[in-house]
């Protein structure tokens, strides 16, 4: 009798099949646009799912768009708190990892064999899975919501993995450099001229229904371009901004990434989240320090480009501001600088950040295994769970996956740092300087539950793994 041999590579494909079959049924009874929009992405997806790591690309495109296209929706319909716009990326994401488990396990297995760091990462993301059954959370239902805020953007770091050649680390990074210019071009127009009526009941539903409070500052609603929050939208911000930076400052194409960079600038002083600010100057600084060999000379351009800073805003007015600029504008760009220039003032976040230090060490010590994925998450709220936050993303994620995990994930940012640069020592490619200057202003100041920014870390953290790049 001869032995079955079972075609791995089939069982991916006929899931998708199954689930394209159910969708087109689906869609053909229920004809309205918003079907039609999800099917559409849907089989644009399932096209992609094919060409292996191209879908990483088409998930890379599609991803920031997803919340714009939810507003876009309440053209056609009710505002609704649970919307399959949420979860369609989700889907793509874990049957493109199960893929990868049985098509590319031996690339996997070589990875995970021969890098430290991804047999740190892989120890950790076996912790977030177990934390989906952590009692401190409410329930399980908890735990499998904050899943989608806390495990599948961490998929994104085996996705990284795969990219075998620097052309398409290269390509990945202006694909989200251009996302970045056309989110700051939209978030600079609602800044200047609004909201659109359907972002306007979005907003609306968002601040009544769920009380959505971040999304305003001085009583002005924040630009929130393409993406769901101001938070994300400033996060996406500070990663376009260090990847043009980081390819002017090795001098390529230098008028396109200057402007690059003064547009998405520009951007984010209208946002008015202050840390994102101090973390594209932080961001920048550094690459300039790796970039030049001479450290004195290093010394020399960083301390000369922030009193240049210093003396452009001391000769601003913020009076003057008022008749030239919108209120709203005005206000944001006063409350920036306040932040910059006067961090400890009464009102300011950094006495929450502080605080957090104290809390960390009795919270860690209360609960050693970590309070679940949902508590730190939206899924708590969603589902009824219990609630914490942390202004320091790296307090919330030792709060969610234990002190243990907090640990392993410092280690893993120490190592991905060191490895960037000694990878870029060894290619002179800026790729790894941009890089090294994502995960260190990301690790300090970026959201962890983010849906569109948080993968593109933790890709950017697998990518930082030693490898022979063609």
């Amino acid at each position: 009798m001869k032995d079955i041999k079972i075609n791995y590579k089939l069982i991916p494909i006929t899931l998708f099949l199954v689930i394209l079959s159910f969708f087109t049924i689906f869609f053909i009874f229920r004809g309205d646009l918003r079907n039609y929009i999800l099917f559409f992405l849907i089989i644009t997806l399932s096209i992609n799912f094919f060409f292996g790591e191209k879908i990483i690309f088409a998930l890379l495109i599609v991803a920031p768009f997803l919340g714009f296209l939810r507003r876009l929706m309440y053209l056609f319909g009710p505002y609704v708190r649970l919307d399959i716009f949420n979860i369609l990326s989700d889907i793509f994401v874990l049957m493109f990892f199960l893929f990868i488990i049985l098509v590319k396990r031996k690339e996997l297995l070589k990875n995970l064999k021969e890098s430290l760091i991804v047999k740190l990462f892989s120890f950790l993301f076996l912790i977030m899975i177990l934390q989906i059954f952590n009692p401190l959370q409410g329930s399980i239902i908890v735990g499998l919501g904050g899943a989608k805020f806390w495990i599948i953007p961490m998929l994104w770091f085996y996705f990284a993995l795969l990219i075998d050649t620097e052309k398409k680390f290269q390509n990945i990074l202006i694909i989200i450099m251009i996302i970045g210019v056309i989110s700051s071009i939209y978030g600079i127009k609602q800044a200047f001229w609004g909201f659109t009526k359907f972002e306007l009941i979005w907003i609306r539903s968002k601040m009544e229904i769920e009380k959505f409070g971040s999304i305003a500052v001085l009583s002005f609603i924040r630009p929130i371009s393409i993406f769901p929050s101001p938070q994300e939208y400033a996060n996406y911000l500070l990663i376009a901004f260090l990847i043009a930076s980081g390819l002017f400052l090795k001098k390529i194409r230098l008028s396109v990434y200057f402007f690059t960079m003064i547009l998405i600038f520009f951007a984010a002083i209208t946002e008015g989240i202050r840390g994102i600010i101090l973390m594209i100057f932080l961001g920048f600084l550094f690459q300039c320090f790796i970039y030049v060999k001479d450290k004195k000379l290093a010394f020399f351009i960083a301390f000369f480009f922030i009193l240049m800073y210093i003396l452009f805003i001391s000769t601003i007015s913020i009076t003057s501001i008022y008749h030239v600029l919108p209120v709203n504008i005005s206000r944001m760009y006063y409350h920036v600088l306040k932040g910059i220039f006067d961090p400890f003032a009464r009102e300011s976040t950094i006495w929450e950040r502080i605080m957090e230090f104290g809390h960390i060490p009795l919270i860690s010590i209360k609960y050693p295994l970590g309070l679940g994925l949902g508590t730190t998450s939206l899924a708590g709220w969603k589902f009824g769970g219990n609630i914490i936050g942390f202004e320091v993303p790296f307090f919330s994620f030792i709060a969610t996956s234990s002190i243990i995990g907090g640990i392993i994930y410092f280690i893993i940012i120490v190592l991905s740092l060191k490895e960037c640069y000694k990878n870029y020592n060894k290619t002179g490619s800026p790729l790894y300087v941009i890089s090294f200057s994502i995960i260190l202003t990301y690790f300090i100041v970026g959201g962890l539950t983010l849906y569109s920014t948080t993968p593109i870390y933790w890709f950017t953290l697998g990518l930082a793994v030693e490898k022979n790049l063609n």
